[in-house]
């Protein structure tokens, strides 16, 4: 990787991309569609509910899909 790649975590990843790219699709599966703030939204829902699970930032989880 160069130097002067911009490293970033998969929730900055998201967040940026959400805010760039919002309106754009980010997962089309079949008759799925969904935009990069739609998946930034969904992935905001599984983190509040892990936390009422009792899950802390930075704990690792397997998540099925």
């Amino acid at each position: 990787m160069p130097t002067s790649a911009v490293k970033r975590t998969i929730v900055e990843t998201l967040q940026h991309a959400a805010t760039t790219h919002g309106d754009c699709e980010a997962i089309v599966m079949g008759a799925l569609r969904l935009t990069y703030r739609d998946v930034l939204r969904e992935a905001r829902r599984y983190a509040a509910a892990l936390r009422t699970l009792g899950i802390e930032p930075g704990q690792h989880v397997g998540i099925l899909m």
